[in-house]
Formats: structure tokens, sequence, C-alpha cells
């Protein structure tokens, strides 16, 4: 507006004056210099007014611009402060986030650490609770065992009743093949190979096997419930299974012991019965061939061999009303292209085969062979189209026990024989021992007349089962007899080549009467030390304990269990038919029974120790072999000039 009215003065100026065109700002510059009258021009006074106004209003705007300005500057401010106190409080909550996640992993560790503590004492306990588990099972356990045990003169009763029920309802060939067959079974439940118990603890009723020699026969249900078995499945199928727990209890109280000593006696005792209806025959050489004939006679087999015959017959021979038929039926079938060519068999350790198309019988270590026969239908014998006498054993590879002659052992010498892997020379401390036994056991003689000499004695490599099989008799016998095994030394007197056989294959009988049956049948020992009383030692006996080519005897030193002994009948010469203990309450013989002060049996004052023969590889351990000569001296200057010799 000052500008205006400067204009519009500079117009009038213009029109009065002819100075010519003057500049407004020249023109203010005049006035407020004061070359124009202000009053004098209502244009200039005008001008000012407006430039007073226009400064008023410039004033009025600077103060609003300077009042917006400072209004700006102070939201700005707050603004800043706000959004300073913002970045402030970010930053702070992110120095609290970055704390947070440095102090993450510290957490996390503490975290890992608890929680690896925690599965520690949760290891710890479940440790600890495993092992609470066990005890429990444990004590389960032997509080199952001790029930069972106290049980076992319960389950005795009930299982006898059984076996007694099933001789008296079954014919003998069945009820043998009934408890032959559950022999096997209880055998493995009470052993100590854990798979073949299980395997027994179940029978499948549809087995062949099972049918043809258990299912056939009565009562054998009640056998196998008193045993601990239980019935499980259809009336024609399922099995026959033991519970865990019934299992470990009736092996706890040794109650398959019980059962299998009674199966194995009742079915032995019928297989005698039926060897004998059997009437089963070896043939024997009974003299030297003269004139081109060799006297001949046919012998009874000893009962164990006829027992274990009559045993494979059960196992393999078809299903028949008696055992004879059974065998017949067998020889029948042998002479087909698809029947049996023969039985194997062991008797006393000692492996048998018998050649059913020939009626052969051979041992498989010595291939000794002779021919058999036995009575059939209607007493009718059956007998072999071709006789084998057994010519074959005194050519044999090595010397036999039973079947080897005095002959024959006098070309054998002890370095042939006894050598390993059956026999290894003996230590000095088992050679001091066992010489000085056989002194003590030798009756006492003038030395000036008659010299001993221990010239060897060697180890037996016996096998393991052998041992076991003493172990497991002296067990049974320590619990059974008040005064316990009462395991003695004693001496056995044999050939050469009947004690190599008796090391290998065990001891072995028969029923004739030419070796020393004067008091029974079975073996024959002499207790070590009865020499001290001035009785003679049979074993050291030339009769028995033969010399070989170098004129040494041989003596086996054995352990002997000998329980409960009882004094035995002197058949004289005519022998004892005695085979076994007269009763249940004793278990060995002796000739002669003196008791000492305490009860206990004076060994020495015996001169035989009889071993019967169904017990003989059980009671009997040979451990050494004593190599030994007694030599006749013509004077004592003889004498030195034998130890001169020696020396």
């Amino acid at each position: 507006m000052a500008k205006q009215a400067l204009r519009l003065l500079r117009v009038e100026l213009d029109e009065d004056s002819s100075t010519g065109e003057y500049d407004v700002y020249k023109l203010l510059d005049l006035v407020l210099a004061g070359h124009v009258p202000i009053g004098e021009h209502e244009h200039v006074e005008r001008a000012l007014e407006w430039a007073q106004t226009e400064a008023a209003d410039a004033r009025w705007w600077v103060k609003l611009i300077a009042t917006l300005a400072l209004g700006a500057l102070g939201v700005g401010g707050y603004l800043w402060r706000t959004q300073r106190r913002r970045s402030i409080a970010h930053i702070a909550q992110l120095q609290e986030r970055l704390e947070e996640a440095e102090a993450a992993p510290r957490r996390l560790r503490h975290v890992e650490q608890a929680e690896r503590e925690a599965r520690q004492q949760v290891s710890e306990l479940r440790t600890q609770l495993k092992a609470a588990t066990q005890g429990r099972t444990k004590a389960e356990g032997e509080l199952s065992r001790l029930a069972a045990a106290e049980d076992l003169s319960k389950l005795q009763p009930s299982f006898d009743d059984a076996i007694a029920q099933a001789e008296t309802t079954n014919i003998p060939i069945l009820s043998a093949k009934l408890f032959d067959a559950v022999a096997v079974f209880v055998r493995d439940l009470g052993g100590t190979d854990k798979k073949k118990a299980a395997l027994a603890r179940k029978i499948n009723v549809s087995n062949e096997n099972f049918k043809r020699r258990v299912a056939d026969a009565h009562s054998y249900s009640r056998i196998l419930a008193a045993i601990g078995y239980s019935r499980v499945g259809t009336a024609t199928g399922g099995s026959w299974q033991m519970a865990e727990h019934v299992w470990e209890a009736r092996c706890a109280a040794k109650f398959f012991q019980h059962c299998a000593a009674r199966l194995g006696d009742a079915c032995a005792t019928l297989c005698r019965r039926l060897s004998e209806e059997l009437g089963i025959k070896f043939l024997e050489q009974t003299g030297p061939k003269s004139r081109g004939t060799i006297p001949i006679s046919w012998e009874d087999f000893d009962t164990d061999s006829a027992a274990a015959i009559a045993t494979q017959v059960l196992k393999k021979g078809p299903a028949a009303g008696t055992i004879c038929t059974s065998f017949e039926k067998m020889l029948d079938k042998s002479k087909t292209a698809r029947g049996g060519k023969g039985l194997t068999y062991k008797v006393n350790g000692t492996a048998y085969s018998l050649s059913m198309p020939q009626l052969v019988q051979t041992n498989e270590r010595t291939r000794f062979s002779r021919s058999v026969s036995f009575f059939g239908r209607g007493g009718r014998v059956v007998l072999p189209s071709t006789l084998v006498v057994g010519g074959e054993e005194l050519v044999s590879r090595g010397p036999t026990r039973q079947d080897a002659a005095a002959e024959q052992t006098a070309r054998l010498h002890a370095s042939e024989v006894l050598k390993l892997p059956d026999f290894e020379p003996a230590q000095q401390a088992t050679f001091e021992r066992a010489a000085t036994a056989l002194r003590n056991s030798l009756e006492e003689r003038d030395p000036l007349f008659e010299k001993i000499r221990v010239e060897a004695v060697y180890d037996i490599k016996l096998p393991a089962g052998r041992r076991d099989a003493f172990e497991a008799a002296k067990q049974q016998v320590q619990q059974r007899r008040p005064r316990g095994a009462d395991v003695q030394d004693a001496f056995h007197g044999s050939s050469l080549g009947a004690i190599a056989s008796i090391a290998h294959d065990g001891f072995v009988s028969t029923n004739c009467v030419r070796n020393a049956a004067q008091f029974g049948k079975g073996i024959y020992l002499s207790p070590v030390g009865s020499g001290e009383q001035d009785i003679d030692m049979m074993a050291a006996s030339p009769q028995y304990a033969s010399r070989d080519a170098d004129r040494l005897q041989h003596v086996l030193l054995c352990k002997v269990i000998t329980g409960e002994p009882e004094q035995v009948r002197d058949g004289g010469y005519a022998g004892s038919d005695q085979d076994k203990a007269s009763s249940d309450q004793v278990d060995t013989g002796v000739d002669r029974l003196v008791r000492s002060e305490d009860g206990s049996v004076d060994f020495t004052q015996a001169a035989r120790l009889i071993v019967w023969t169904n017990k003989m590889n059980e009671f009997i351990l040979p451990i050494n072999v004593v190599s030994f000569k007694i030599e006749r001296v013509e004077s004592s200057g003889a004498d030195a000039d034998e130890d001169e010799d020696d020396d």
C-alpha cells in the first residue's frame, strides 16, 4: 500500500513538474529526507499511513510468523524431545533386548545343565527301579522256590502214584515207551541248557513221535500234569505247556531230578523185562579151532546191553503188542529196499551197531563183530544165516577190554598203549602218592625174597562227561545218605588192553562167572590200605592184572563213591547172582563189613569193594594207571647187583 501511495504521488509530481519521471524509491527517500513535505500532499500522508499500516501489518505478520515459528519451534522441540525420549526408550529397549539375547545362552546352558541333571536323576531312578524290580522278582522267585521245596514232599508222591498207575494200566512195551519219551523232556527241564529247557516246556500234541510213544499209552496226561504241564488248546490239537514260574520253582526244588531218576529206573526195569522176553543172545567161542571146527555156544547178553537193544527197539520199532513182535517187524522191514539197516546204541560209553539183515553186533571202535539171535513168537529162535565169531577183534587197531585175551596182552608194550591222548606221565607228587598207596595196599612181604617196584604212573585224560557224571552221582549220594558219599581210593586190576579201553570208554560187565562173580556181578576193587591188615590185594593178582610184554602189571587207581555199603554173600565157586544193591538203603558192597566206633566203615578191613554194574561208570572215576613189577630175589647179593644195575 505504501508502494501504491508513492506511485500516486509520483504521478502527481510528474504532472506538476517537468522534471520527468522519478523513481518511487528515490521519491520516498526525498520525502524521508524532508525535501518533500509530508503534509502538503494527501497521497504522501496516505502513503505514510499505508506504510504505517503495512508496517503494522508486517509487524503483525512478523509477530504471527515469529509466534508461529516459536510455536513451530516449540512443537518441533516437543516433538524432538518426544522423539528423543522415544529414541532413548527404544535404545533402552534394544539394550534390554541385547542383554536378554546375551543372557539367553547362559539361561539355555543352565536349562541344558538342569535337563542333564534331571535326565541323570531319571536314569538313577530307573536303575533303582530296575534293581528293586529285580530284587522283587528274585524275592518272589525265592518265595516260590521255598514254597516248592516245602511242597516237594507232596509233589513226589503224586508223581510216583502217576507212574504206578501208568504201569498198571498199560502193557510193558507201552509203559516203557511212555517212560523213555517223558524222561527226555524231564532231563532237559532239569538240565543246565536253558534253550533245551525252554523247548521242553512246550510239547506239541500233534508231533508224530509224541503220538507213537506217549499218546498211545494210558494215564500219560496224569504223569505230565504231575510233572507240572498244563493242557492248552483243543482236545485233538494244542500242546502241553509249563509256566516259567512253575519250572523255576520245581528246578529249585530239584523235582525234575527226582522225576528223571524215577522214570529212568522204571524204564530200565521194564527194558530188562522186555529184554528177557526178547531173549537176545550172542555167539561165543568156547575153545580153539580143532579139525576145522570151532566150539561155540550161545550166551545171554549182559543186562545193560540187552536193555539198551530193547530201548532202541522201543524208540525206532513200529508199534506192536510185544517187544518180540516189534523186533520181528523191524527184521522183516530191514529186508526191503526202504527198511532200516540197523540199530545204534551205547553201553557204558561204548558205541555199538546191530545190523538187522545180518544180525551182527559190531563194536564201533574196535570193529569186533559177533552174531546175535533172539526168540521170536512161540519160542521160535531166529538165527542169522552166516555166523560171525569175532576173529577181527585180535587184529583190531587198538586194545579192547572184554574181548582181549591174556595172550594178546602179553604181546603189548605199555609205551605203545599208555600214551596221548588218553594218558600222560604223572607229575612227581602224583607219582609218589600213587606209589605209596600201592605199597600200602599190597600185603607186607619179606624184602629179601620179593621186591615191589613202581615203574611208572600215568594220568588218565578222561572226557568231561565222565567227570560230570561222577560229580552228579556224588552230590546225589551226599544228600541221600547220613554219612554222605564217602569217596574212597581203591585199585582195579586188569590187563593192559582192558585198562586202555576202560580209560577210553568206561567199565563194562558181563554175566559170565569168570570175571570174579564170587560176590555178585559188578566191578571189583581193592581199597587202598587193606594190605596193612594182612589182606591180600586182589587187584594186583596176575589173574586180573596180567603181565604185558615187559613183564609189567598195571592197576587203575580210582575214586569210588561208596555211600552206604552192605556185606554181600559169598557165592563160592558157583558165584552169586546179585547184580544190584539189595535195597534202596545201600549203594555198594564189601566182602567184609567192619565199622569203627563212630559208625563209619573201615574199608581197610575189606579185600573186595563191589560197585554194581548199573552204577559202575557213575560211582567209579579212574584217575591214574600205576605200572609196577614184583620181582623175586634169589639172594641178597643178587639184590645188590640189581640195585647197582638200576643206578
